[in-house]
């Protein structure tokens, strides 16, 4: 008998078959390396037979790559999808985005051609053919310039708007710091951290928060008190009270004040728990188990622990409670603060409370993810054989399948993840399941 041929059943004049099963089912990492985890992911995503859905779930890994020193390959991959998404009205924002990617790309490696070519790839869906509606007409051309504030390349004086405008000033600083830096120019590094102080004088909204926060972290790292100085007390009062959080405060090196500001945060926010209707008690509740832990964290452990039983003895008395998610988020916050201040075994009564009350939500999405977020907190606080466990018993195939990878994974058990994995039904689930894999992997062994 020749090698590998199959021979017939006795009595049976039907010819042996088998089913090839597909790679994206069977082809799964056994290693931590990212270029492993990205390569799969990306072969995940050149299976799904919808270019659109394709194309946005290989931006992440391929961003990725390039974020590991991978450029070339990450480069391949957006030429890939160039290549392969259609030239038409549904495909505009997928060609668009991923010529951007490539662009952003180029530009980390201080190739401006590269840059310049993928941008012209962008140009090319400025097409009145491409513009299924009449509020699409130019939409392109702003997002490149939108793209080109973002990166800091985009002369402030052709912003479309005075947020666009203020967006460019700001990265332009940001860039030119980042080269001073690295060029070990203290003094031009100091020039432009003030043009970056300058340009984060923007009406009061969560963009000026985030920019002061930058230049504050920048000038405090490089022991610019003046600049610190500086960019505080050009704010009011008022504008004080709302950006200097417990967290800013601590970055600027004022322990004192960030502990007293921590601690009267906790106070206004348990003080509007006991007297709120509003049933996102989630909110206030995760912004106490925050300051607490800053408390614990940095000195204030006898206040943190105070504090801590303040909160535990005025919860039953809150007003407002709608049991399901909610509840169960308030009881998993409360026992990861625990955790930390009282210890592993004093946390137990509230992420078992956690587990009941996210089994009892009625909304299937809203339940699901009460009950992963309790698993993946009994399996960080030493307890991932009882999570594992849990997860197999999790009726819906697909939350199982998420839950108990992830699980796995922390755990390098390659052999059961492959098993599990091997379930998949659909490239698309595939994908998904490899790159929150990853970000698992990455998350437990930073």
């Amino acid at each position: 008998m020749k090698k590998g041929v199959v021979p017939k059943r006795a009595g049976s004049g039907a010819k042996s078959t088998s089913v090839a099963v597909p790679r994206w089912k069977t082809s799964w990492p056994r290693s931590e390396k990212v270029i492993d985890w990205m390569r799969c992911t990306l072969a995940k995503c050149d299976a799904i037979e919808n270019h659109g859905i394709a194309s946005e779930k290989a931006r992440n890994p391929i961003e990725t790559l390039a974020e590991h020193g991978h450029v070339a390959l990450a480069l391949r991959y957006v030429n890939r999808y160039l290549k392969r998404l259609p030239y038409d009205v549904d495909h505009v924002v997928h060609r668009v985005t991923m010529a951007e990617l490539g662009a952003e790309i180029c530009l980390n490696q201080d190739d401006p051609l590269g840059m310049e070519k993928y941008l012209d790839i962008a140009m090319e869906m400025d097409d009145p053919m491409y513009c299924r509606f009449r509020k699409d007409k130019g939409w392109v051309i702003r997002s490149i310039i939108d793209f080109k504030a973002r990166a800091g390349i985009l002369d402030p004086k052709e912003a479309l708007d005075e947020d666009q405008r203020c967006c460019a000033e700001f990265q332009q600083a940001k860039r030119q710091w980042k080269a001073f830096v690295a060029q070990q120019d203290q003094q031009g590094a100091r020039l432009a951290l003030q043009q970056m102080e300058h340009a984060s004088r923007i009406p009061d909204g969560f963009i000026r928060g985030l920019y002061l926060r930058e230049v504050l972290d920048n000038a405090h790292q490089l022991g610019m008190a003046d600049v610190v100085e500086s960019c505080i007390g050009q704010l009011s009062p008022e504008q004080q009270d709302k950006y200097l959080t417990a967290e800013m405060l601590l970055l600027i090196g004022r322990v004192g004040d960030s502990l007293a500001r921590a601690e009267r945060d906790i106070l206004q926010n348990l003080e509007k728990l006991s007297r709120s209707d509003d049933w996102n008690i989630h909110f206030p509740v995760h912004y106490v188990c925050r300051w607490l832990e800053l408390l614990f964290k940095n000195g204030g452990e006898k206040k943190a622990a105070v504090l801590l039983r303040k909160c535990l003895d005025e919860m039953p008395r809150w007003p407002s409670v709608e049991q399901g998610w909610t509840t169960s988020s308030v009881y998993l916050s409360i026992a990861g603060v625990m955790t930390l201040i009282e210890g592993p075994q004093a946390a137990n009564e509230y992420l078992d409370r956690a587990l009941n009350d996210g089994a009892t939500e009625m909304r299937k999405d809203r339940r699901r993810a009460s009950i992963n977020a309790a698993l993946d907190f009994k399996a960080n606080i030493g307890l991932l054989e009882e999570s594992i466990a849990a997860a197999r018993k999790m009726r819906s195939p697909t939350a199982r399948r998420l839950q108990l990878g992830k699980l796995l994974v922390r755990c390098k058990r390659w052999k059961e993840l492959k098993e599990t994995l091997q379930e998949v039904t659909t490239p698309e689930e595939a994908a998904h399941l490899a790159w929150w894999l990853f970000l698992e992997l990455r998350e437990s062994n930073p």
